[in-house]
C-alpha cells in the first residue's frame, strides 16, 4: 500500500511540476548517462522502470508494443545526447512524452 501511495505522490508532483520531473530512484536510476554502458545489468533496470509504466495507476500499456532491444537503444541514445541527465530521466521523458501524446489524441478523439 505504500508503495501504491508513493507512486500516486510521484505522478502529482511531476504533473504539477510541466516540466521533466527528476523522481527518486533507486539504484542506477540517479547515476549520470555518462555511466550508461547498456550492459545486461543496466538494460534489465531501465526495463524494469518501463514495465512499471505499464503497471501502475495511469499505465496505458505504451510499453507492450516496443521490443526490449529497441527501449535500450532509445536509452542510450538519450544518454549520448544527454550525458550529464540522470539515467533514470530517460526513461521519465519517454513515459511523459507518451503519456502527452496519449492525452491530446484521447481529447481531440471525444
Amino acid at each position: 500500500m505504500r508503495c501504491f501511495v508513493l507512486a500516486v505522490l510521484l505522478n502529482l508532483i511531476a504533473c504539477a511540476s510541466g516540466g521533466a520531473f527528476e523522481a527518486p530512484a533507486l539504484g542506477i536510476g540517479p547515476h549520470p548517462c555518462s555511466e550508461w554502458t547498456g550492459s545486461k545489468e543496466q538494460a534489465a533496470w531501465v526495463l524494469g522502470y518501463y514495465t512499471r509504466a505499464n503497471v501502475f495507476p495511469n499505465g496505458m500499456g505504451y510499453f507492450f508494443r516496443y521490443d526490449e532491444k529497441n527501449l535500450v537503444n532509445w536509452q542510450t541514445q538519450y544518454c549520448r545526447d544527454h550525458p550529464k541527465a540522470s539515467i533514470a530521466s530517460a526513461p521519465l521523458d519517454l513515459i511523459g512524452g507518451l503519456r502527452k501524446s496519449y492525452e491530446s489524441h484521447k481529447h481531440r478523439d471525444e
